[in-house]
Parts: C-alpha cells; structure tokens; sequence
C-alpha cells in the first residue's frame, strides 16, 4: 500500500483505507486480509474520504474539492 492517508472502520469491524498511491479506496477485512477495490469502475481519485454508518455511504473527497459518493 502506497501512502495511506485515510481509515474507517464499520459496524461490522471491517477497514476501509483511503489510498492516496494507488488512488483508491481498498476494504479490509476484520483480520486484516484484502477483500477488494471499493472504488473499481469509479471514476474517482481520492484524496480523503468520510464514511457514513447509518446511509453506507462513502463520500470520497478528489482533486479540486470535487466528492464521489459510493454506496456500500
């Protein structure tokens, strides 16, 4: 992982980390073991991120304070 900048973690205990190198949001999960690219097939390059619990949604915060939002 190149330069991790941001993390979350759900209800649920898994990890999401805003990867600033890679330009993506990458999960983790419980144990710490790789379970996928949050943001592949996004055209998003994230530079912070906000998770929100109660909507499971990921607001990820690009370049010239433009937002994504994903839905988890």
């Amino acid at each position: 992982m190149q330069f991790p900048t941001y993390v979350a973690v759900d209800s649920d205990q898994f990890v999401l980390v805003c990867n600033l190198g890679s330009n993506c949001v990458d999960l983790f999960d419980p144990m710490l073991d790789y379970v996928c690219n949050l943001t592949d097939g996004v055209r998003v390059k994230p530079q912070s991120m906000v998770f929100d619990e109660f909507t499971r949604r990921l607001y990820v915060d690009e370049s010239f304070n433009n937002v994504g939002v994903v839905q988890l």
